[in-house]
């Protein structure tokens, strides 16, 4: 047998009235309407069995269909949040809480207890967050001791070739020299015995 049903409404569909609809679920324990168009409880009766109630967000404007509700001697969590009869009607809790008896929990509670859970949610969003930053921070950080390094390794590389040059040059220039002396004294390599050209 049925106990749990949930039908919420949607953009495209939403129930306006119950009709006969719950007949057969008297063994229903909860029920789940929200986000319709319910302007009526009527066919709610059938539901003695009823322990658990979800009206949120509805059309439901007036005490008397709320009065609706007072066969459902089981119904212990009812919310009627964002219905017009909340507005409209100063002491509707106080209607609720004389019709129906066994009730423990009236919208804010499951409010509550919905905000609760947001906010444990939340705060596990608000931790990988913090993580994220972290890595993030830590990424920059390495980024810039990268870029730091790069460009101590590209100032010293830069030295090194300017001290390579030099050298290079020197060289040139010593064996231009020797060049010359060579010229100028042609027969001074060859008595030494070297091989010089």
């Amino acid at each position: 047998e049925l106990q749990s049903l949930s039908i919420p409404g949607t953009y495209q569909e939403k129930i306006t009235h119950l009709g006969n609809a719950l007949m057969n679920l008297a063994g229903l324990k909860s029920l789940d309407l929200s986000r319709n168009s319910l302007v009526s409880l009527e066919g709610i009766q059938y539901l003695t069995s009823l322990e658990s109630l979800n009206l949120y967000y509805n059309c439901i404007s007036s005490l008397a269909e709320v009065f609706r509700l007072h066969p459902l001697t089981e119904l212990a969590d009812v919310d009627l949040r964002l219905n017009p009869v909340v507005k409209n009607e100063s002491d509707y809790r106080l209607f609720v809480v004389r019709v129906l008896p066994k009730l423990r929990q009236l919208g804010l509670q499951t409010s509550v207890k919905r905000l609760s859970g947001e906010i444990v949610e939340l705060k596990q969003h608000l931790e990988h967050y913090d993580k994220i930053q972290e890595l993030t921070q830590m990424l920059q950080e390495s980024h810039s001791s990268l870029v730091g390094t790069n460009e101590h390794l590209l100032q010293e590389l830069g030295q090194a070739r300017a001290q390579h040059r030099a050298e290079v040059e020197h060289m040139h220039w010593s064996y231009q020299e020797l060049k010359k002396t060579m010229a100028l004294h042609p027969h001074s390599g060859a008595s030494r015995g070297g091989c010089l050209s």
